[in-house]
């Protein structure tokens, strides 16, 4: 009896024992478990598109999450499995990064495809990872548990709907363009792009096409209203060219200042003028009934401040505005024109075996020559 309660006991402390040691085995292999990495993929996305040289292709977008120890993997590679068909291979495989800001929690990959006149099933999944160990030596390792996503790519294009340029791609605007951008799709990612360019995507359901319009460039200076005096706040002629963006105008001890700004990269430059307490009265400068070859720009106004010269049937006529309360008055100028008296070149009363056609006017415009009896003739006209 004393031997079969000693035997029970000892089997008692041995399948306690046990039950610890088997308990601490679970445990650990549940902790290692735990950090352990684990992949899941979420979703394969496609669309089609036309590359440079106008051939169809599929863009296929994978999105997974992780858990686990990632810390220290560094790629993911997915497999794609598809019906091997004709030329066409049966597997892709694709690497995954991790997505920035994420801590190794979400990796995303792409991969370009040729498109194929057939439907076609791909499977995805997880086949491996990598790694670099202390030696700095790239080490892969395989993965089976993960899950897998099926996913049909059509090749029935009817219906798709591919994103179009619309005419404002490849034109020149001096000011972000906000119309005809597209003339296919839905217009995404406006941005002025490191070339200086306005740079645009054309969605459509098929696929999308990147454009892009030129910027106009627009030097700037100050207007003619820079260091003229005024009674009150100026409000035009602060910068040149009009389309040029005059910034706020601010009070200084002496009178006002502003800033006139041109397109993204060109130097903003800093134009003011002066406060009187006393009325100008505008009047004309010496350029006006004057004679010019071309639009004068100085000496419009001997007092006031002028707007650009315009052109009219005599010459150019332009204002002279001074200060609130005054009248503007009216200046002009002429245009002179230089009268061209016709003469005959050296070719008149020369010999030639065929019509001349050089040196037919020593002034103004021959007319093509004219056989006649004796040889060939022609008119110089003048002005």
């Amino acid at each position: 009896m004393k031997n079969f309660n000693f035997k029970k006991s000892l089997l008692a402390i041995i399948l306690f024992f046990g039950a610890i040691f088997l308990a601490g085995q679970f445990f650990l292999i549940n902790v290692s478990a735990d950090n352990n990495p684990n992949f899941n993929i979420d979703s394969v996305e496609y669309s089609y598109f036309s590359d440079s040289a106008n051939a169809e292709k599929i863009l296929l977008t994978i999105n997974a999450t992780a858990s686990g120890q990632v810390t220290n993997i560094e790629r993911i590679m997915v497999l794609g499995a598809r019906p091997a068909v004709s030329i066409y291979s049966d597997l892709e495989n694709i690497i995954l990064t991790p997505v920035e800001g994420s801590q190794k929690t979400k990796w995303i990959g792409t991969y370009y495809l040729s498109t194929t006149p057939y439907s076609r099933s791909w499977t995805f999944r997880i086949v491996s990872y990598f790694y670099y160990d202390d030696n700095g030596t790239i080490q892969s390792v395989p993965y089976s548990i993960g899950n897998s996503i099926s996913k049909t790519i059509p090749a029935n294009y009817s219906g798709l709907v591919y994103g179009v340029c619309g005419p404002s791609n490849n034109g020149t605007f001096s000011e972000q363009p906000t119309t005809d951008l597209c003339s296919v799709g839905t217009v995404m990612d406006m941005h002025l792009d490191n070339f200086g360019k306005w740079a645009w995507k054309c969605y459509g359901n098929g696929g999308m096409v990147s454009c892009s319009a030129n910027q106009e460039i627009i030097n700037t200076a100050c207007g003619s209203a820079n260091n003229e005096f005024f009674f009150e706040l100026p409000t035009t002629n602060l910068c040149i060219p009009e389309t040029a963006t005059a910034s706020t105008i601010f009070a200084t001890e002496t009178g006002w200042s502003w800033i006139c700004t041109g397109s993204a990269g060109t130097n903003p430059v800093t134009c003011s003028a002066k406060r009187t307490t006393t009325s100008i009265n505008p009047a004309c400068g010496s350029a006006h009934n004057n004679s010019f070859t071309s639009a004068p720009t100085a000496d419009l106004c001997s007092a006031g401040t002028a707007t650009n010269p315009i052109t009219n049937t005599i010459g150019w006529s332009w204002i002279c505005t001074g200060s609130a309360g005054t009248n503007p008055v009216t200046c002009s100028a002429k245009r002179t024109t230089t009268s061209i008296n016709p003469a005959c070149g050296s070719a008149h009363n020369n010999s030639f075996t065929s019509a001349p056609t050089a040196d037919l006017c020593s002034a103004g415009t021959a007319t093509n020559p004219i056989t006649n009896t004796i040889g060939w003739s022609w008119i110089c006209t003048g002005s």
